[in-house]
């Protein structure tokens, strides 16, 4: 019996459906930034490390599917996958810094997390104070690369092995029946979800994860803290009856935000409002989301870029961490 490598195996089986087939060379480079980027991790002592969960085998599967298509293509990739990739920062001081801070903090396992500029972070603290915002408004290169995203919208890929397949359902005296029907393949069929209505949404992290620090720093805003809200259920209570006023007619929701490859999507189960591209996995994140309800009145047209509230101190359910 012979063996065969398992990077050998993954280019292989990629050569049997070149999903990949129809990006342009740009679009590659983007992908092996975007798989390698979201692979990578700080360890304990702040250097660079390897993600080590269950989605880290498919991530790098994925990756060398990437440089088949680019060995198929004779195209030397690296200087371009350099130029796209986007690694933790190893030993930076906010890195420093942030690992020792957390060192010491015994959190329970339930926590979300805010990062922001200290001025922001200092006045959710003691104060309570700030803002959601309606989901485009993320769309916004000022924020950076880790940030920047319309958050109403998702696109993403019928994959070739589903895209030259069809159903039809016979029926006859006996019953019916669902026949297949092949159709020749037409190239990476892109589908762009948008939601149906605006909606707001507050942003927050599943984890305290240093690197967050460097990655949401822009050239305009520093960001060199975050409020640790150790009771979620307390905190969502809170900005429910602050923003209850303001936004009558919408309703809460809360959940974790779903990461998805655009290669390997269901779209008929994606809802935009709880999806995002997997270049953003690492985040880990949680978002509160106010949709409108149906009445006509709810949806209006002048809707206020950002909604401000003001929940009081959260020094009894949260802690604040300064860089």
């Amino acid at each position: 019996m012979q063996l065969i490598a398992r990077h050998d195996m993954w280019r292989l089986q990629y050569r049997e459906e070149r999903y990949l087939r129809d990006l342009s060379v740009a679009e590659l480079f983007e992908r092996a930034g975007d798989l390698m980027t979201v692979s990578l991790k700080h360890s304990p002592d702040g250097k660079i490390a390897l993600v080590a969960n269950r989605h880290a085998h498919s991530e790098i599967e994925r990756f060398t599917h990437v440089l088949e298509e680019f060995k198929i293509r004779g195209i030397n990739w690296q200087p371009g996958f350099v130029k796209r990739l986007q690694l933790p920062k190893p030993n930076s001081a906010k890195v420093r810094r942030g690992l020792e801070v957390l060192r010491h903090r015994n959190l329970p396992d339930a926590i979300l997390v805010k990062f922001g500029t200290l001025r922001h972070m200092t006045s959710l603290f003691f104060e309570g104070k700030g803002r959601i915002s309606l989901a485009r408004t993320y769309a916004d290169p000022s924020l950076g690369y880790a940030r920047v995203d319309d958050e109403s919208q998702i696109s993403v890929y019928v994959h070739p092995m589903d895209s030259h397949r069809l159903m039809v359902v016979t029926h006859n005296d006996t019953g019916s029946r669902g026949e297949d029907v092949e159709v020749p393949y037409l190239g990476s069929v892109q589908i762009n979800l948008q939601a149906t209505s605006d909606f707001y949404v507050y942003c927050m992290a599943k984890s305290c994860d240093v690197r967050m620090f460097d990655d949401f720093t822009t050239a305009t805003s520093e960001v060199d803290a975050c409020v640790i809200i150790t009771d979620p259920d307390e905190f969502k209570r809170r900005i429910s009856e602050a923003t209850s006023p303001m936004l009558s007619g919408w309703n809460l929701l809360d959940d974790s935000v779903t990461y998805v490859d655009p290669f390997f999507a269901r779209f008929h189960l994606i809802a935009p409002h709880f999806c995002k591209h997997f270049r953003f996995g690492y985040q880990k994140e949680h978002r509160l989301l106010w949709l409108p309800s149906k009445e006509p009145d709810a949806v209006r047209s002048d809707l206020s870029d950002h909604v401000y509230f003001d929940v009081g101190p959260l020094t009894d359910c949260a802690e604040l961490i300064c860089l």
